[in-house]
């Protein structure tokens, strides 16, 4: 809350200590988590920081990111997902965070993200799930299709599987027998 304060007087969030505070003791909690009258941060301080000071630091960012969809700012959490893909490229961890961080609104940036990560992430379980939960979640009839015409179905429990093979079917595009 000092550091917050302080940063809200000299607008200096390439200070150290700054940075040395957060990154000791920001923890982004959910709404659930959290006690009665338990302070939080700003998150426009934190992130301020963290790309000034923090030097992007990606696992910081995360947390940053998972901070911004607690709070239901979506879009917040895609861009400083972004900003740590832009930084340290991708990965078959964050690529999945930055799917679902965008997950509400059907936009083009996520369709790209999923278009251009498909084939090198096609075998890693989270991405397969971000893609499969984006397609189930817009019924998009050909990102059905292609889940369920692909060997990276496996990969996907059991239930949502089956709702992807469900939903492809219903929409006229695959067998099931």
């Amino acid at each position: 809350m000092r550091a917050q304060r302080l940063w809200e007087i000299t607008r200096d969030s390439g200070d150290s200590y700054l940075w040395d505070v957060l990154a000791k003791y920001f923890e982004p909690k959910a709404p659930f988590q959290r006690k009665e009258k338990e302070w939080l941060p700003n998150l426009s301080f934190v992130r301020a920081v963290w790309q000034d000071a923090g030097a992007r630091d990606p696992k910081f960012g995360t947390k940053l990111a998972d901070a911004f969809n607690f709070e239901d700012e979506e879009s917040a959490a895609a861009d400083v997902l972004g900003e740590i893909m832009a930084a340290t490229g991708p990965s078959p961890s964050l690529v999945p965070k930055h799917l679902h961080a965008g997950h509400r609104k059907k936009n083009r940036r996520i369709e790209a993200l999923i278009r251009k990560f498909k084939v090198g992430f096609a075998a890693e379980a989270d991405f397969v799930l971000a893609w499969a939960r984006h397609a189930l979640r817009f019924k998009d009839k050909p990102a059905l299709l292609e889940v369920a015409r692909s060997q990276s179905i496996g990969l996907l429990r059991p239930s949502i599987a089956g709702l992807v093979l469900f939903n492809a079917a219903c929409r006229g595009g695959v067998r099931t027998s």
